[in-house]
């Protein structure tokens, strides 16, 4: 899941960057199973856990 949001031009013109776009992403953040004894932090696997990432940005246009 990526959520984003530009930040409007005019606001920007003050500090003479022409495009700001700030995001988040959620990957593997949220599991939905049918399994009753489904761990997530498994991932299908017993040996290896399922890591979840969380990445935060800024895109800068000057």
């Amino acid at each position: 899941m990526t959520l984003g949001y530009s930040l409007p031009t005019a606001w920007l013109s003050r500090v003479k960057i022409s495009k700001c776009r700030v995001y988040g992403t959620l990957k593997n953040f949220f599991t939905f199973s049918r399994m009753g004894l489904y761990d997530p932090e498994r991932g299908g696997s017993l040996s290896f856990p399922m890591t979840k990432q969380v990445v935060f940005g800024v895109n800068l246009n000057f």
